[in-house]
């Protein structure tokens, strides 16, 4: 059974990845467990569009978000008395393009470029310093996605690379299981 949180993240992740498709011609993998050195990694999305491949943290909070890229957790703020401290996504997202560069090579597509961008949704705000290259908006990232001219990959191209990554979506229920089980160990070090 998932907690009120993996729903709000998964009705986050969809929304995202609906935008992405609809409004940037993108296409969206969800979901995706790459393994990483001695077990699997989940990778939120991965969006491949004519810029070449995203690897996306999605976070969906109505909050006041506040903190610095070197920072090791940032401040979530839903009220003066309600905050949490979070992981910075930016730090879980490089290990997710290694393992995500690592699957690439044994394609030999390393010539293709990969953004690790974190994808906050449009209802909270978002202060990183020094974030202005890494952190978004929705509407922030579709924007400047759809700003930038340069064609990198064709169709043929973002179908091909699309394929590789569903080969790794849709885990099965223990897969899952097992990746939650690593996680709540981990959580237990802190």
């Amino acid at each position: 059974m998932q907690s009120m949180a993996d729903v709000k993240g998964d009705v986050g992740e969809v929304i995202t990845a609906s935008s992405l498709r609809n409004n940037c011609n993108m296409t969206v993998i969800r979901n995706i467990y790459l393994p990483y050195r001695d077990h699997f990694t989940e990778i939120d999305m991965v969006a491949i569009g004519r810029l070449g491949i995203f690897v996306i943290e999605n976070k969906n909070y109505d909050a006041r978000v506040t903190g610095n890229i070197r920072d090791k957790y940032w401040n979530v703020e839903y009220s003066r008395w309600c905050s949490y401290k979070l992981y910075n996504p930016l730090m879980q997202n490089k290990l997710h393009k290694q393992a995500i560069m690592n699957l690439l090579s044994l394609y030999d597509l390393l010539n293709i470029p990969v953004y690790k961008p974190v994808i906050f949704n449009d209802k909270g705000s978002v202060n990183i310093k020094d974030g202005n290259k890494y952190i978004f908006t929705l509407s922030n990232f579709v924007a400047t996605y759809n700003s930038t001219e340069v064609n990198i990959l064709d169709s043929y191209d973002i179908s091909n690379i699309a394929y590789i990554f569903k080969q790794f979506s849709n885990p099965s229920d223990e897969m899952r299981l097992y990746h939650k089980k690593l996680l709540d160990l981990e959580r237990c070090k802190c």
